[in-house]
């Protein structure tokens, strides 16, 4: 238990508990005990920058996923001659996923191909304006190295005049399991150009996807990919937050009314 002093106009109970002399019993009806617990109103206050914190948040929302369960979806083989692309509906994450090949070499020499997204393949959900649905955020796949670890893995995709590419960091791929890549779109960092507004434009008109992979040594080797997905990063709409500051003013306001 502890002790509130109210405003009461009594200077006789305010110098008494300062001098620490006890009280009397004409004076007790100005000093009433209380427990000593959090007020709703003020938590309602101070958890309020978090409630709106947790609201501005820009939610990630998966535009499409190419999964390849009945058929290659419009993808194919860049490069003629180098990497043969097919479907393949013995491996996958679901049904079926994409398969690229590359023959065995009686001299090693190297080769690169790539699996490409033209502006038909996955029915165009992939192309076109990506700020159409909200802040380009990331592409995300599956891999599978069936042999050996490719020499090289890079994402590459046209739009507006430009070409951008990056490499992905392969050190984590493991022969005959999947791994997911994820490759942000969310900054020019790191690709190949400092030009944030010629990225910013190619998202906004993408024209090509290209998945492209580097053999590795001169035995046959098979590469495979699933789940080939555009996320997007969305602000919730203001009325979200309007209604938590509706509700913690309302809080403050019932506590008030309580104790008035």
């Amino acid at each position: 238990m502890g002790i509130e002093v109210r405003e009461c106009g009594c200077k006789r109970v305010e110098g008494a508990l300062k001098r620490g002399h006890p009280l009397s019993v004409g004076h007790v009806p100005h000093v009433r005990p209380v427990c000593l617990r959090a007020r709703p109103s003020l938590l309602c206050l101070m958890l309020l920058p978090a409630f709106a914190s947790t609201v501005c948040l820009a939610d990630l929302v998966e535009v499409y996923r190419e999964t390849w369960d009945s058929d290659a979806a419009g993808w194919a083989d860049r490069d003629s001659g180098k990497m043969s692309s097919v479907w393949s509906a013995s491996t996958g994450q679901g049904a079926g996923s994409l398969q690229g090949s590359f023959s065995s070499q009686t001299v090693a020499f190297p080769e690169i191909d790539a699996f490409r997204l033209g502006a038909s393949g996955s029915g165009g959900a992939l192309t076109g304006n990506y700020w159409a649905h909200g802040t380009p955020a990331a592409w995300t796949f599956d891999f599978l190295a069936a042999d050996t670890p490719p020499s090289s893995l890079l994402l590459r995709f046209t739009g507006a005049g430009n070409s951008f590419f990056r490499a992905v960091d392969t050190v984590g791929v493991t022969v005959g399991g999947w791994s997911e890549v994820n490759v942000p779109l969310s900054s020019v960092e790191e690709w190949n150009s400092t030009d944030g507004v010629a990225f910013s434009n190619a998202l906004g008109a993408v024209e090509t996807v290209d998945i492209q992979i580097a053999r590795s040594g001169s035995g046959a080797q098979s590469y495979y990919i699933d789940n080939f997905s555009l996320l997007v990063s969305v602000v919730p709409e203001p009325g979200a937050l309007s209604l938590i500051l509706c509700g913690a003013l309302l809080c403050g306001w019932s506590q008030r009314k309580a104790r008035s």
